[in-house]
């Protein structure tokens, strides 16, 4: 197993086990604190556990950071770490589903490669938002603008003009 993930998991093992005691002090603080008690178990147990129980339990592994950095979110820096580094953890993981050997990276380049991921995931998730409408709107308005530019350069008539304009406007 590469350091990274080895790190990962014996930091996020002890200090959800931290945190979640912490959070069982309260009896309303027991629905966090549990949780993170069980999945710091989770953690530790991946600590020791061989390539092939790393494929197998990935999806898990993986589940069980988005947790622990939603628990952990009164901070925003350990959201962003822990989120970069269950990313990191879980690549490294494919990789090695996937046969392929990643040589080692750094803690800088982790971070880095981490937040760029999760940049652009968002950047994905607020671009590909547009609802049917909106891209239907921008279509028939790229379509009237072409329209416009054959009427201008004596390609269409007037007439032949207004006609689809009033196809295209009736569509929105």
């Amino acid at each position: 197993m590469n350091n990274t993930a080895k790190t990962y998991f014996q930091v996020l093992s002890i200090v959800s086990l931290v945190v979640g005691i912490l959070f069982c002090l309260t009896i309303l603080g027991c629905i966090i604190g549990v949780p993170l008690i069980i999945g710091s178990n989770k953690m530790r147990e991946a600590q020791s556990m061989n390539e092939q129980q790393l494929i197998y339990n990935r999806t898990t592994l993986f589940a069980w950071g988005i947790f622990m950095a939603i628990a952990f979110s009164g901070s925003i820096v350990c959201l962003v770490l822990v989120l970069i580094f269950a990313i990191q953890v879980n690549d490294y993981i494919l990789s090695l589903e996937k046969g392929v050997n990643e040589s080692e990276k750094s803690f800088t380049e982790n971070v880095k490669e981490g937040a760029q991921k999760i940049v652009d995931n968002v950047k994905d998730a607020f671009t590909s938002s547009k609802t049917k409408i909106d891209k239907e709107y921008e279509e028939i308005s790229v379509k009237l603008s072409k329209l416009k530019q054959l009427k201008d350069e004596g390609l269409l008539s007037q007439e032949e003009y207004e006609k689809l304009r009033k196809e295209y406007v009736n569509k929105l």
